[in-house]
């Protein structure tokens, strides 16, 4: 196992004592097997991985976290992006 997958399972494994094994937005209960990390702060906006910046969330809870945000980039996605070519 890599250092990084240690690490990785080593913050999991906190947060899931932190949180009392439940998923921060919707209360069920949580494992290592169903526990998704997701950082409140986002990497891409300059977020860490530090304990401070992550929570513990089940998988359809993550998904609603990320799905507003995805589906409005692929909105904006499309409207950049050049029309498709006439059918001739």
């Amino acid at each position: 196992m890599s250092m990084a997958s240690k690490t990785k399972k080593r913050r999991r494994r906190s947060l899931l004592r932190e949180q009392r094994d439940r998923c921060l937005d919707c209360g069920c209960l949580l494992h290592e097997g169903n526990a998704e990390i997701h950082h409140i702060y986002p990497r891409s906006m300059g977020g860490s991985d530090a304990l401070g910046n992550l929570v513990l969330l089940c998988g359809p809870c993550h998904g609603r976290r990320h799905g507003h945000r995805r589906r409005a980039r692929s909105l904006r996605h499309q409207e950049s992006a050049s029309p498709p070519p006439p059918v001739p």
